[in-house]
């Protein structure tokens, strides 16, 4: 037994006491991490700035946490959550996914997001090799369109 520990419980007088006083100590710290799981997943944003697999993994972390702590959620209101949480940016997406016919699991999703990624940024680069040609050439000329001028007669 540590220091503090002795410190703090070298007074209780039978073993019964001493269980009782740590379940106490630790249930009550158990639960507050529930508390803190629970309110970290459903708090979860995902931003734009970040690859989307890469939030998505650090969520698995969090779900993860929740099997170890023994809570249960249906992974229905999961993978629903996670929709929702997708950046404004991949309301498309979002979308889509919530107008399909049959439910996903979280498994599935993560392919979906992951094709998903992966397209978004083979356009990116697309977009990046048009830039870069048009730069090349001379880039876009200005065209100008001149009106033609109304002569009037003054009398």
């Amino acid at each position: 037994m540590s220091n503090t520990l002795f410190n703090a419980y070298h007074t209780v007088k039978t073993a019964k006491e001493l269980w009782n006083q740590l379940e106490h100590r630790y249930i009550t710290e158990d639960a507050t991490s529930k508390r803190f799981i629970v309110s970290e997943f459903f708090y979860y944003k995902m931003v734009d700035g970040r690859l989307v697999m890469e939030q998505f993994n650090e969520i698995k972390t969090i779900l993860d946490r929740y099997s170890q702590h023994k809570l249960a959620l249906d992974e229905f209101i999961v993978v629903t959550s996670i929709i929702d949480k997708l950046d404004p940016s991949w309301n498309n997406f979002r979308n889509s996914l919530k107008h399909h016919k049959e439910d996903i699991n979280l498994d599935e999703f993560g392919t979906h997001l992951r094709k998903e990624e992966d397209l978004r940024k083979e356009e990116k680069s697309k977009m990046r090799v048009q830039f870069a040609t048009l730069g090349a050439v001379g880039g876009a000329r200005r065209h100008r369109t001149e009106l033609p001028v109304k002569v009037t007669a003054r009398s």
